[in-house]
Order: structure tokens, then sequence, then C-alpha cells
């Protein structure tokens, strides 16, 4: 009994100490999950660095840092070659898991078998993931319903099923705009067009792309509006309504940010050859819409059966038997072969619903197997009621004999519960004069709350009327600018900004130079490597500090920044970068 008592203040140190280590681990994870949606990858270093450890996670530390460490991977675009871990999560989190655990989990082992090539078991996910998220509820977790809803999309695209896959985009656009994700809502509405195109509905796409093109331009998205015209442009030209149609290729080829300067369009994209050629046919410019069918020839789109038909067209037109006779035979052979390919695809799909048909066959015999293991419990159950019924009866009988023997007990016992009465009565009038001291600390708190407010505005005020020069002393001077002086200094990889670090910085230039941090920090064609890079040259940081910053070479960094130039300005060379910055 002594060792005992001896042992149990080290017992009792023990279990704080992992109490506390626990909760160091938890709000890591919540820090995880605030950045995962926007910096995937930052979040994925750090569930890695985490790894360490995991035998010491509970149970519950363990599963929401796998999943996660799951959702992460996902986001950066890493393939899951196995559906081991997510099964585990969907059995833990089905049982213990709120509505948005319980859909995440489902959705990681839809996107599991997605990247498996099993599409009906991942859309069998994808719905079951849905079922779980309760729409309803302050916290729905909109973002991840979303992506559910956009792979089911893709999903049934890729299944030949346009009309329903309409209906998931639509509930993606739907959600996207419960979540304020204003440029998600219009990406919905605009994905909706291909299969609408697909369903022959010429007229929804023409209405989908005017409505996108507007919504697109009413929120601040010019190139995206006008990337919204290809399949609009193709039905306008299929329909020979030529200056309509050029009016969207204009705009197409102008705003649309697709096109270099000597016209070329951005790979994955030069189908809109095809457009031109079509267009050029429909105006009788035959050797200006021969050059872009034979321009198409080099990038074997479909067979090349597009830029064969476009250059039968042309021969045709020519009246040149030997050419037609050429193409003719050219478009049937790459016709012959897409279909080919088509019955190919379709055979993979029927051989994938065969195997999901086989699993469905597996999975109701466990659940018949279940059900008959539940009878045989349940009877088990029953009969150790029975039993315990039996003990509970002879115990109850026994303790009536004693209840006499308890009664003095008893009598002391009340005598004690008075005294604990009067003592709890005395205790709760102090806690109540205990809150009154705590409610005046806080309004003096207010009263501070309020002065310093004052100060702010007053400090802001006269950081506005400062004139440029004083400004940019001042931004020079600041806590964070210094930090990154700083760190700049010191030797290759002895110190590194964090992701608090660079949210400083960004929100310095929120305050100081918001038409830097709208026109750089906001726009969504610059990376985050392109981002930093532009932020440390604002400040005047040289080539080999911000190599020191950033891990990089001091070429890496020029490279970078002739880039970012050529991007954002339109200039070439490296000189005039610092000086286009410094002007915004």
């Amino acid at each position: 009994m002594r060792a005992v008592k001896a042992l149990l203040p080290i017992f009792v140190l023990f279990v704080i100490f992992a109490c506390v280590g626990q909760r160091r681990h938890e709000q890591a994870l919540q820090s995880v999950k605030a950045i995962i949606n926007e910096y995937p990858d930052a979040a994925l270093r750090m569930l890695d660095s985490m790894e360490v450890y995991s035998e010491d996670f509970s149970e519950s530390t363990r599963m929401h840092w796998l999943m996660l460490l799951l959702s992460a991977q996902n986001k950066c675009y890493i393939d899951f070659h196995s559906d081991s871990l997510q099964k585990i999560l969907v059995d833990y989190f089905d049982v213990q898991g709120t509505p948005n655990e319980r859909m995440t989990a489902h959705y990681l082992l839809g996107r599991a078998y997605s990247d498996m090539g099993e599409a009906p078991m991942a859309l069998r996910c994808y719905q079951t993931a849905v079922e779980c998220a309760d729409t309803m509820a302050k916290d729905c977790d909109y973002y991840t319903l979303c992506s559910v809803y956009g792979q089911m999309a893709q999903i049934l695209n890729a299944q030949h099923l346009p009309k329903e896959a309409i209906e998931s985009w639509k509930l993606y656009s739907y959600f996207a705009h419960r979540d304020h994700n204003t440029f998600s809502y219009i990406k919905g509405k605009e994905l909706q067009i291909p299969s609408y195109y697909q369903m022959v509905d010429t007229s929804s796409c023409l209405r989908l792309t005017e409505e996108c093109h507007k919504l697109y331009t009413a929120y601040g998205y010019p190139e995206e509006a006008a990337s919204v015209y290809p399949t609009a442009i193709l039905i306008l030209l299929q329909d020979g309504q030529w200056p309509r149609a050029h009016r969207m290729m204009m705009e197409y080829e102008d705003k649309s940010g697709l096109f270099d300067d000597e016209g070329n369009i951005s790979l994955g994209k030069e189908k809109y050859y095809y457009c031109k050629g079509l267009y050029y046919m429909g105006t009788h410019q035959v050797d200006s819409a021969e050059y872009f069918f034979r321009k198409l020839l080099g990038f074997r789109r479909n067979r090349n059966y597009d830029a064969y038909k476009g250059l039968l067209a042309v021969y045709q037109e020519r009246r040149n038997i030997d050419s037609i006779l050429k193409y003719s035979t050219l478009c049937e052979q790459a016709l012959d072969s897409i279909q080919a390919d088509d019955q190919s695809d379709a055979m993979i799909a029927a051989h994938s619903l065969y195997n999901y048909s086989r699993q469905e066959k597996i999975a109701s015999k466990k659940t018949l197997e279940a059900k008959q293991t539940k009878w045989r419990m349940i009877f088990v159950v029953i009969a150790v009621l029975l039993f315990a019924a039996l003990i509970i009866n002879f115990f109850y009988q026994k303790f009536k004999r004693l209840r006499k023997a308890k009664e003095k007990e008893l009598g002391q016992i009340s005598t004690d519960y008075m005294v604990a009465i009067s003592k709890y009565e005395q205790l709760k009038q102090e806690l109540q004069e205990l809150a009154v001291d705590q409610k005046r600390v806080v309004e003096n708190k207010r009263e501070e709350i309020s002065v310093l407010r004052v100060q702010i505005d007053g400090y802001k005020k006269k950081f506005d009327e400062l004139p440029d020069h004083d400004k940019e002393a001042a931004i020079m001077g600041s806590d964070i600018v210094v930090a990154f002086q700083k760190m700049a200094s010191v030797k290759p990889k002895s110190q590194v900004p964090t992701v608090g670090d660079w949210q400083r910085l960004m929100g310095m230039f929120a305050k100081s130079i918001p038409k830097f941090y709208e026109g750089i920090l906001l726009n969504d064609d610059l990376t985050k490597l392109e981002k930093e890079i532009c932020m440390l040259c604002r400040l005047n940081f040289s080539n080999g500090q911000i190599s020191v910053l950033l891990d990089k070479s001091t070429q890496s960094v020029t490279n970078t920044k002739s880039k970012v130039n050529i991007k954002l300005f339109g200039q070439k060379t490296v000189t005039s970068f610092k000086k286009n910055l410094q002007s915004m």
C-alpha cells in the first residue's frame, strides 16, 4: 500500500503531461485545418512533420491527423493507390464523427476509387458523402460538398451521362454560392456548357455563355469572361452567324490571355484553330482557312479528324479531285479510329460496372451474415440479462437484511449533508462576488480597447498624410520588414520565414500599400512563390537576400522576376521589374 501511495504522484504527473501533449497536437491540427484549402502544400509539410509523434496520438487525434493528411495529399494532386486508409477513416467517423467528418471520409474513399479506376465505386462513395452532409447546419463544409459534386459531374461526363452531369454542376454552383465563393459559383455554370452541347441543346449553351460572361465581367474576371466563348463560337459558326461569331472570336483572342504574341493558343485548346478555319471558309477566305486547318494537323486532336474534315472542305471549294479523294479517305480512317476508341472505352466501362456488381453481391452476402450474427448476439444478451436479473434479486434480498444496520449510519450522513449544504451556499455567495469583480475587469479592458482604437485611427491618419518618401521609410522600418531583413542577413538555411511571417507581411501590404496588395497579392494568375518575390523586391531586397529567404538560387530568382514582369507588365527585361512594382 505504501508503494502504491509513493507511485501515485508520478502517475498523476504522467497523465498531466500526456494531456498537455495531446492538447498541443490538437492545436497544431487546428492550425493546419485553417490553411489546408488555401495552402495545401504547406499543410502537407506540417502534417508530414507530425508523423514522428503519431505513435503518441490518442485515437481521436490520430484519426483527425490521418484525415487531414489524406485531404492535403488529395489537394496536392497526389494519386491514391490504395483504399485501406480511407476505409479506416470511414469506419471510425461513421460511428464517432460529425456530419462534415463523415462526408469528408466518404469523399476521400471516393477519390481513392477514382484514382484506382473504379468509377462506379467512386460515384457510390460520392453519393454517400452527399447524404452525410447536413446542409442546414451553420458549420456545413460547403467547400468539400462542392468538391464532391464536382467529382460526381466529371465521372458522369466520362460515362456519357450529360443530363446527370448538369444536375451535379448545378448543385456544385448552388453550394459554392452558399459558401460565398463567387468564382466557383460562376465556374459551375460554365462547366454545364459542354454537357448541354453534348445533348445538342445549343440554345442553353448560348444562354449560359452570355450569363457566365456577364457574371465574370461584373465580378472582375475579364480573362475568364472572354474564355467562356469557344463552344458558343463553334455553334454560331455552324449556324452561319459570322458577324456575331467574329465579335466573340475577337474578344476571346484579345482578352482571354490564352494567346501569345504570335497568335498561338495555349496547349490543350488547339481545337480553336478549327473554328478559325470554319470562319474563314464561311467568309470565303479559303487560303486562310487552309492555313489554320493545316496548323491543327500538328496536334493530332481527334486523330486529326477535324483537320482532315476542314481540308476536305477546302479542296471541295477548289474542286481539286485528287485532294478531295485523299482527305475523304483520311477522314474516314480517322472516324473509324475514333469509333474504335469509343468502343474500347465502352468495354472498359462495362468491365468496371461488372466489377461494381460483383462487389455489390459480396457486400449483400456480408450484410446477410451480419444480420445472422446480430440475432445470435441478441439471444446471448437476453440470456445474460436473465442471469443478471437472478443475481440482482439475490443481492437485493441481502441488501434488505442489512438495511436496518445502516439506519444509524444514514442519520450521521444526514447531518453531514446539512453541513455540506451550508458550506455550498457560502461558496456560491463567494462565487457571485467574484463574478461581479470579473465584470468590472471586463469593463476596464473594454475602455482600454476603445482608447487604443482611437490611438490607432490617429496613427493611421498621420501615416496617410505623410509624403511618399516618409511612408516608404515608415514601411521599411516596420517590425515585420526589419524581421525579414534580419533573416536575410544570416547564413543560408539557418532561418527562413514561417507561414505566420508571410501572413504578417501580406497584412502590412494590405494596410500600407493597398494598391499593390490588390494588384499583386490577390492576383490568381501568380503563384505563391511569384507573390513572395514581388513582395521582397518591392521592399528593396536584393537577389541574394531573396535567395536566402526563399532557399532558391539567385538565377532562379532572376528568372522568376523576368517571368512575372512579362505576365504583369508585358516587359521582358528584368531591370524594369522593380520600377514597375513601385509604380503600384
